[in-house]
């Protein structure tokens, strides 16, 4: 009765925390070893807590990235750590989101200059506005295509979702 009242992403929220408190969910998809079906299974997996845009999902197409497990898995971090420590806000969650940046090797940080001379580059369209891509996951740090790794993105407040602009390689 009270979940019904709650605004539909409130809602949606609540009923994602009783089915956690219910018990573990089934697993969900693997990681790929390939970036063939690349969109379906963002669209499975990411489902209401990342969105990609399709200039993201154009940029993955094109992508000769030499590890698409890290595509992979840095979506799933996202989901499972960043988006819940951006949601409940707490210590606890916080920690969890470090750690698994750790795991991965990346780091979370500001986009940085880039945003101030190439705008267009480091936006995208989202909810009927342009968007800056304000966030970015880093990696390796080559400008080899293959090996350096970015992906940019955004927290949309209003949905409660991280929304990828790009990735795998640098703007």
């Amino acid at each position: 009765a009270v979940v019904e009242r709650l605004a539909p992403v409130n809602r949606i929220r609540a009923l994602e925390r009783r089915l956690a408190e219910a018990g573990p969910a089934p697993a969900g998809p693997g990681v790929p070893d390939t970036l063939e079906r690349f969109e379906d299974w963002c669209r499975g997996a990411l489902s209401g807590s990342v969105e990609l845009v399709s200039r993201a999902y154009q940029a993955v197409r094109k992508s000769d990235f030499h590890d698409p497990g890290l595509i992979y898995r840095a979506l799933l971090l996202l989901r499972d750590f960043y988006v819940p420590m951006r949601i409940e806000g707490t210590q606890e969650r916080r920690a969890a989101y470090l750690a698994a940046l750790a795991e991965l090797q990346l780091e979370d940080s500001a986009t940085g200059e880039g945003v101030r001379y190439a705008e267009d580059l480091y936006s995208v369209q989202y909810g009927g506005g342009r968007r800056l891509l304000d966030r970015h996951l880093k990696g390796s740090n080559s400008r080899d295509r293959r090996f350096g790794f970015r992906l940019y993105f955004f927290w949309d407040e209003d949905g409660q979702v991280a929304v990828v602009g790009w990735l795998p390689s640098h703007l």
